[in-house]
């Protein structure tokens, strides 16, 4: 028995390899209306001005690509080129990790914060069910256009995040040249995604102006000046929720 579709001897498609395509042009177009909607919504309530535009159409390219790469999981990835786009756009991001939450289970996970507000693709395709979201967009769920009630620094790693520690370690740049299947690594990500929203990029003077790039840690205390009532304090009282990673 194989997991492959049947070919008949003909070279034309069998019934297994009709039915797969179908479900994968369901998903795709699927997919798509939903991220259509997504867009829809971040445009409604970017920031007037150019400015706001960048921020908006940066966060568009990460989210199609994402999702046409099908980069499950990928939120530190996807976290990193999205900030290093909008630095190149003179946006003043920082890129932030941390313990994240949602209906208490808690899973390390990295974003981008501009002004104080989140802004979190890779939250729409993540390993799990469990934690899979909507996209947040300055803050809000782009599903019900809400403040999103995902929990963003809910309680301090209990264990290094070994990607943070790799950069850490061995350099930034040689954890953007490290990530597999792209050409350049991440460099190459942030150079396609910039071309599809019209921003030029140069890989070597990237790894000179990025270099010393380091993830921001967000935990209870830094976002609020005290510990939450929740995840923090289930956490710490023996609940404890399953701990994954976006």
């Amino acid at each position: 028995m194989t997991d492959f579709p049947q070919i008949h001897r003909d070279g034309q498609r069998g019934p297994t390899s009709d039915f797969l395509l179908g479900r994968q042009m369901e998903h795709e177009l699927l997919v798509k209306l939903q991220t259509a909607q997504w867009k829809k919504s971040a445009e409604a309530i970017r920031t007037p001005g150019l400015a706001g535009f960048r921020v908006f159409a940066t966060f568009c390219g990460i989210l199609d690509f994402i999702h046409q790469r099908a980069w499950q999981g990928a939120c530190h990835a996807s976290s990193v080129v999205f900030h290093v786009l909008l630095r190149e756009q003179g946006a003043d991001s920082v890129l932030c990790h941390g313990m994240a939450e949602k209906n208490g289970i808690l899973f390390n996970h990295s974003w981008v914060e501009i002004e104080g507000r989140v802004y979190d693709a890779a939250i729409s395709n993540t390993v799990s069910r469990d934690v899979d979201s909507p996209p947040v967009f300055a803050g809000i769920d782009l599903a019900t256009m809400q403040d999103t009630r995902l929990v963003y620094g809910a309680q301090s790693p209990r264990e290094a995040d070994e990607i943070v520690v790799f950069a850490r370690e061995k350099g930034f740049n040689a954890y953007m040249d490290a990530f597999p299947h792209l050409r350049h690594g991440l460099w190459g990500a942030a150079r396609d995604v910039g071309k599809r929203i019209g921003v030029r990029l140069n890989i070597a003077k990237l790894r000179a102006v990025y270099a010393d790039t380091a993830w921001i840690e967000r935990a209870p205390r830094e976002r609020n000046g005290e510990e939450p009532d929740l995840p923090g304090d289930r956490f710490a009282t023996g609940a404890d929720p399953s701990l994954r990673s976006g």
